[in-house]
């Protein structure tokens, strides 16, 4: 017969093996918890990093955005420039010519204050001037969104300021999306059909 201490000893082992069984149970499931959120931390980090460069090339596009905006308002704020100087100019030429036909001891014949007249308005700036851009190639985009209907210039066309390039379809009706200066179409971005928006370039221009 064994004696009360081999028993004890052998009841000490086997309870030391249960107890064994049960932390190696506990250590694979925290080793399985800790593999899955392990891919789970991974996972997060990739779409956090496309999230960022999603970010950043929204950031780019809206900045080369607003770059071409900022070009083509310095443009159009020089032309105005210009033509407020021409209008200037115009108006003092006009006033002093009134003045000399006006004069009583004026040698200025009515045909000669015509023949000036004539001269002064000829040398006003049209109405309607075109920005003045930069050489250099600029993206066209239209004023609003729409669909397009039609391509008005394709590539190689020699384009001058105003001309119509595009056709535009809109909830308001169908317009033109005109040229913003002299150039030549070297690209064309947007084909008949195609949804644009008010960002959207349809053809690049190489202005000149």
């Amino acid at each position: 017969m064994e004696s009360e201490e081999v028993q004890a000893l052998k009841t000490s082992l086997a309870l030391a093996e249960m107890d064994t069984k049960r932390f190696r149970e506990s250590r694979d499931r925290a080793l399985a918890v800790n593999t899955v959120l392990q891919r789970q931390i991974e996972d997060q980090d990739e779409e956090r990093d496309e999230r960022l460069d999603d970010e950043r090339r929204t950031y780019r596009a809206t900045l080369q955005v607003l770059e071409d905006k900022e070009k083509s308002l310095l443009g159009q704020m020089r032309a105005l420039q210009k033509r407020d100087l021409g209008y200037r100019r115009a108006d003092s030429a006009l006033r002093e010519l009134l003045d000399a036909a006006h004069h009583p001891d004026s040698p200025l014949s009515p045909a000669a204050v015509v023949s000036q007249l004539v001269e002064i308005y000829r040398s006003l700036p049209p109405d309607s001037p075109a920005a003045e851009i930069p050489a250099g190639r600029v993206e066209v985009r239209p004023l609003r969104g729409g669909h397009v209907l039609s391509i008005l210039a394709g590539v190689g066309a020699r384009i001058l300021p105003g001309q119509p390039l595009l056709e535009l379809e809109s909830q308001q009706g169908s317009f033109a999306v005109e040229s913003p200066g002299r150039g030549i179409v070297v690209d064309l971005l947007a084909a008949p059909g195609d949804a644009v928006t008010a960002e959207t370039p349809l053809l690049t221009l190489e202005m000149s």
